[in-house]
């Protein structure tokens, strides 16, 4: 009641926010690959993303598939949706990079890949059991893996993003991952550049790293929609 007192209020503003949504559209996506550090001949081609058309049982609980083949090998992830915390979950990833050439880890429990809503600047951590193998040249070498990880995210910026698809506004995603392999320290990265659409979240552009060195990297060319009933 006094015209004399001061008030402040804080306002933080979020340009673009990209919520969580429980719509699952099976789509199909084609990306150029335009780096591949392992198969160089894939450069220039390029790699189909297949997005929730069929689902893989581990553990009694059924996951989504995406699987992402180049003309010389290809992942596929096993993801799910947490409703009640609104998060992307990742339980499983099996890679394959050339012939004889693959790993295949599980993460126990699956892990935060994308905590919803997002924003310019948040962060999340997880930490997780990581078991699998890694098979590391064509004489059938496997590395078993059995550590803890540390998995942190981060909205490391906002961008207008120039893809043959198009310009599109996106979200810079960065997810790492960090275990032990044969007791030496390992850090996986992924980055995704990421876009809200009516059917759900678009990919325009990735990049994976290991240990800091840039491995691949896609941009979006094409993306079609699998009609639902």
């Amino acid at each position: 009641g006094n015209y004399n007192d001061t008030v402040n209020i804080t306002l933080d503003v979020k340009k673009a926010v990209i919520q969580f949504s429980t719509e699952i559209q099976p789509m199909t996506s084609i990306s150029n690959v335009t780096f591949d550090a392992m198969i160089p001949d894939n450069v220039g081609k390029n790699a189909t993303i297949d997005f929730f058309k069929s689902t893989e049982v581990i553990d009694n609980v059924t996951y989504f598939v995406v699987n992402r083949t180049k003309p010389i090998g290809g992942t596929k992830w096993c993801v799910g949706l947490d409703v009640v915390n609104e998060d992307t979950i990742m339980k499983r990833v099996v890679t394959e990079v050339g012939p004889g050439v693959e790993a295949n880890l599980t993460f126990d429990p699956a892990f935060v890949m994308f905590d919803f809503p997002l924003w310019a600047g948040k962060t999340w951590t997880t930490t997780i059991n990581v078991t699998g193998r890694m098979i590391v040249n064509e004489t059938g070498v496997v590395i078993p893996i059995d550590s803890v990880a540390v998995v942190s995210g981060e909205v490391t910026d906002e961008v207008d993003l120039t893809v043959p698809y198009g310009t599109i506004p996106c979200l810079v995603v960065e997810i790492n991952c960090s275990y032990e392999v044969m007791g030496q320290p390992t850090s996986a990265l992924e980055k995704h550049w990421v876009s809200q659409m009516d059917q759900g979240i678009l990919f325009p552009k990735s990049q994976s790293y290991l240990n800091g060195i840039l491995m691949g990297e896609f941009e979006l060319i094409e993306v079609t929609v699998i009609p639902t009933e």
